[in-house]
């Protein structure tokens, strides 16, 4: 008999490539979201998979939802209009009660590089916290620690339609960029894998780092256009942020982490290994959506 498998947050770029992968590995898969996502994940569930209704912030149903779950995969999205490091650690919370309850034997945890390095990095920050809660009630989880999402850059479809890709990074600032394919496929291979055993962490930084020149030449062969890198001061991510509707604990939370992550000292000076290496080009990621 196939073991059920919990994905949380199965219509967000990880989530989906997590579902696509298990289905082909012909998993019994448990979709847990909320109720007006069930539409998008139409595909999914018509391929066999089921969908049960559950929020992050709803212990209650997410205990009801991972009932009968042997393998479980958290993902904490950021939520911009709440207090970040409260939205981390209770969700976390409710993520912990619900693998304690219901005797989850493995968990993946979609967290981030440098998580827990220290205080006031955003929610790199904040995601370390959630790290240390989900550790005390499982003894078999994988934290999997990606670098920068190439998926990012979407929000920057305007801005690269004018020839301009703008991040508060220092030109020569070099970043791990990682496709949401490949943490995907790495997330559900651990889900559906039963070898593994113990509490550890596993960064993923795709197959190279680029500096924002770098990047830019990047995207101007892949989109046939010449792209120009343009460093934002804080000030000018800050008034970006406030137009787009975020309130300014927020913005500050942004600020934190984009600091964070411009650090040459920082979380992404974290050195590569041979089993952070992960296979999606910027090519790849990229492709379908340009």
């Amino acid at each position: 008999m196939k073991k059920k498998i919990g994905v949380v947050t199965p219509t967000g770029n990880v989530g989906r490539n997590t579902v696509e992968r298990l289905l082909q590995l012909d998993a019994d898969v448990i979709l847990i979201g909320r109720s007006n996502q069930q539409e998008s994940l139409k595909e999914a569930i018509q391929a066999g998979a089921e969908f049960r209704i559950a929020s992050h912030d709803d212990q209650m149903a997410l205990v009801e939802a991972t009932r009968g779950v042997s393998s479980f995969m958290w993902l904490t999205p950021p939520n911009m209009n709440s207090d970040m490091e409260t939205w981390y650690v209770e969700t976390a919370q409710n993520a912990a009660r619900a693998i304690q309850q219901n005797g989850i034997e493995r968990v993946v945890h979609v967290s981030a590089v440098g998580a827990g390095t220290k205080e006031g990095l955003g929610t790199v920050s904040y995601i370390g916290k959630t790290e240390e809660i989900l550790n005390k009630v499982s003894s078999n989880i994988v934290h999997l620690r990606p670098g920068y999402f190439m998926e990012n850059l979407l929000l920057q479809k305007n801005n690269l339609e004018a020839g301009k890709l703008l991040l508060p990074f220092a030109p020569d600032h070099d970043v791990p960029w990682i496709s949401a394919i490949d943490i995907g496929r790495f997330a559900a291979n651990y889900l559906h894998d039963r070898s593994w055993a113990g509490q550890w962490q596993r960064n993923l930084l795709g197959p190279e780092n680029l500096n924002g020149i770098e990047l830019a030449t990047r995207l101007s062969r892949i989109l046939r256009r010449n792209i120009e890198y343009v460093q934002q001061s804080f000030d000018e991510v800050r008034q970006s942020l406030k137009l787009a509707g975020l309130n300014p604990a927020a913005i500050q939370e942004l600020i934190l982490l984009y600091r964070a992550l411009g650090d040459n000292d920082g979380v992404y000076a974290t050195p590569r290994t041979s089993e952070s290496i992960t296979p999606t080009t910027l090519s790849q990621a990229l492709e379908s959506y340009f």
